[in-house]
């Protein structure tokens, strides 16, 4: 059985899918086996089509499936042919639903996390040729191949019997002298018949071998209500959009839901990313908790009961520990962090390259639609290295406990975020979307485009085992706010909102005020000419000889780049082939 995170589904089982070994989710509630389109085709399936009933998703909207494919799913020792609807896009690559679960009598043990699968197969045949009159149900003479005379299971072949119109149901039968009585369904206007030797289906005895897997937990699922759902997809959607556009844009994003954090569903977990925590030979470090007050410890208590409930975090023998510290926010609420500096000091550095948030801005040139997405919990999505969890550790004062995903504070985290994010986006980044660690903009110039742009990204998305904040996430926007900066079709301007901390910056009185007041007007540099002639005079005061000295020429100057952001212009968006 291979580990998944603590934080993952954890009615998950180990199997090999004909030669492909994937982790695949076990749903009691889903009608039919599901496998992934991305799957699919790693797999080279032939897809057939599909005409069954209308599949609903754990939304409780229709989802449109692809079509059918076929698969043999090996468990330990024992093997089983199992028929899959394939879906554009699906929480798991793998699910298990109800056809395979009665074709396997299985059998759930919430009690010690097993799933139990009933093997050793007998073919059934018919020895005959019947004919099925229209719309009855009838018992035909069926001789079983040689095998324990008892009760048996019948399991019914499906798929040939639907081709046919025909229904064998799931029941059992008793066994005299190697016959038994099976009864078949015509559903068809005429009669059908049946050539001799064609196999209906296989039988299992009662008593036969058990076939025992572990699953990650009890099965267990919770689905949040049509309504929710609706709402939730439709909060998402700008009003920027027509109806036609609004309904085609709700129906893709249905098809994705199982991206959204819709309803109590799980974090997802990266794929093919973990972070890595390479301190040499370094000693473990360890520091014992910050004092708190009581209503401090409360805090951390809390915290710490949430991220257990989790996954997030467990119980840590490591000897490696970190304090705790509470920041309180601009609002007045706290944030639980834990200080890593002393561990971020013997960390070998990742000097992974951030975008430019210049390079950023200037791709958007010529897009008139925007969407934006935001990962939930990002950094919670990639799991640690099993061997440097230990150091993640943190002390606070009713223990000690230590992170399975990676937490905040570490000093490479956001290398590794955007490594990972590069390579998950890695062929549509510069092209249809930008991506800044757990922000990503899919622009387009129409909006067919966008849809087709939007559908590309999900798929990637979905592919690598992320998942999605429906809170953050805003689609088809003519105007949009990234990285601290409003764009639409005409150009980029500044953020109201970070214009508003510049004019309401008191006047520096030391040289760490006003090294973070002029960090703030140089990130909007682009939009005063002559920048760094105007910041002159501010900027000599933080030279090393230079003694702080605030004059009326400094005050003026400190104005002057207030008054200029706050009234500065719309850039038009970059473009290479004009002359400069």
């Amino acid at each position: 059985m291979t580990q998944t995170p603590p934080h993952a589904p954890r009615n998950l089982v180990a199997v090999k899918l004909d030669n492909f070994e994937v982790d695949a989710l076990v749903d009691t509630g889903a009608a039919f086996s599901v496998m992934s389109r991305i799957l699919c085709s790693r797999m080279r399936k032939v897809i057939t089509p599909f005409d069954g009933p209308t599949i609903y998703g754990v939304t409780g909207l229709p989802v449109a499936p692809i079509g059918l494919c076929t698969a043999r799913i090996s468990i330990q020792n024992a093997s089983y042919p199992t028929e899959f609807v394939v879906l554009p896009s699906t929480c798991h690559d793998v699910i298990l639903g109800w056809n395979f679960l009665l074709n396997t009598a299985a059998v759930i043990d919430c009690a010690t996390d097993e799933l139990v699968l009933r093997s050793d197969d007998l073919g059934i045949e018919l020895p005959t040729t019947p004919r099925q009159p229209p719309k009855l149900i009838v018992a035909i003479d069926t001789v079983l191949q040689p095998g324990p005379s008892s009760d048996v299971l019948v399991l019914p072949q499906t798929t040939h019997l639907r081709k046919r119109g025909l229904m064998v149901p799931f029941c059992i039968c008793s066994v005299e002298d190697e016959n038994a009585y099976i009864p078949i369904t015509n559903l068809l206007d005429e009669a059908t018949v049946l050539p001799c030797g064609y196999v209906v289906g296989v039988t299992e005895d009662i008593t036969s071998a058990w076939t025992m897997c572990t699953l990650d937990s009890s099965v267990s699922s919770r689905f949040p209500a049509m309504n929710d759902c609706s709402s939730v997809l439709n909060k998402m959607i700008s009003d920027d959009v027509d109806s036609c556009q609004r309904n085609r844009l709700f129906d893709l994003l249905n098809a994705y839901s199982a991206l959204f954090d819709i309803g109590h569903t799980p974090l997802g977990t990266a794929r093919h990313a973990t972070h890595n925590i390479e301190t040499g030979d370094s000693r473990p470090l360890r520091q014992r908790p910050y004092r708190v007050s009581q209503s401090e410890r409360q805090i951390i208590a809390k915290e710490v009961d949430t991220m257990l409930s989790k996954g997030i975090i467990r119980e840590s023998s490591s000897p490696w520990s970190s304090p705790v510290v509470l920041v309180t926010k601009k609002d007045g609420s706290i944030r639980f962090c834990v200080d890593y500096r002393r561990l971020n000091k013997v960390t070998r550095k990742d000097v992974y390259p951030m975008p430019r948030i210049d390079d950023a801005l200037d791709s958007l040139r010529g897009a008139r639609y925007f969407s934006s997405l935001d990962l939930r919990s990002g950094y919670w999505q990639i799991p640690m290295a099993q061997n440097d969890i230990e150091k993640t550790a943190f002390s606070t004062p009713d223990g000690l406990y230590e992170f399975t995903v990676m937490p905040f504070g570490l000093v490479n985290a956001p290398a590794t975020f955007e490594r990972m994010m590069d390579s998950v986006l890695r062929h549509l980044r510069w092209n249809i979307c930008l991506c800044y660690l757990d922000d990503i903009v899919v622009y387009s110039a129409n909006f067919s485009d966008h849809l087709s742009r939007l559908s590309a990204v999900f798929d990637c998305l979905a592919a690598a085992g992320l998942q999605l904040n429906s809170k953050k996430c805003h689609f088809g926007y003519c105007k949009i706010k990234v990285l601290g900066h409003v764009v639409t079709k005409h150009g980029i301007s500044p953020d109201p909102e970070k214009i508003a901390a510049v004019a309401n910056f008191p006047r520096p009185t030391n040289t760490t005020d006003l090294r973070s007041f002029i960090g703030l007007c140089s990130y909007f540099r682009r939009f005063i000419r002559g920048f760094a002639t105007i910041a002159e005079p501010l900027t000599s005061l933080l030279r090393k000889e230079a003694t702080f000295t605030w004059t009326t020429h400094c005050d003026a100057t400190f104005q002057s780049l207030k008054d200029s952001l706050t009234s500065c212009p719309v850039l038009q968006h970059f473009d290479p082939d004009a002359a400069t």
